[in-house]
């Protein structure tokens, strides 16, 4: 069978096709080398709950803790809203009242009177004193 094959012939094309054989031979050698790896590569990853076990209970535990955080700023800020109704509650009664006071008067000249009297009331508790 190899009797038939001329030597000569064969290096003349390996010389013509010479970078094409070369990148052939590359190609192999890279095919063979990714199969012999993957042969020897050790096949028993680790299991993905302890592999990934700090992991989850470092976030379990930064969770827990953003949790609490938050549940005090809510009651912080619900306080802070309570306090500013009361407090806003209080101006409105406050100025309800002196609606009130001021309600009665009604033009100047019965603003004019009744500062007479205040002044008046004024003088008579100086002099009793």
């Amino acid at each position: 069978m190899f009797s038939n094959i001329d030597v000569g012939k064969i290096s003349e094309v390996l010389l013509k096709y010479k970078t094409e054989f070369t990148f052939l031979g590359m190609l192999a050698l890279l095919v063979f080398s990714f199969l012999l790896g993957r042969a020897t590569a050790n096949k028993s990853l680790p299991d993905k709950d302890d592999y990934c076990e700090d992991y989850k209970n470092a976030r379990d535990g930064y969770k827990t803790e953003l949790d609490k955080c938050q549940d005090s700023k809510d009651e912080e800020i619900d306080e802070e809203v309570d306090a500013e109704r009361i407090e806003c509650k209080e101006r409105e009664n406050n100025a309800v009242k002196e609606k009130g006071k001021n309600a009665k008067i009604t033009n100047c000249r019965i603003a004019k009177a009744l500062h007479q009297q205040c002044e008046k009331q004024k003088r008579q508790k100086k002099g009793k004193k």
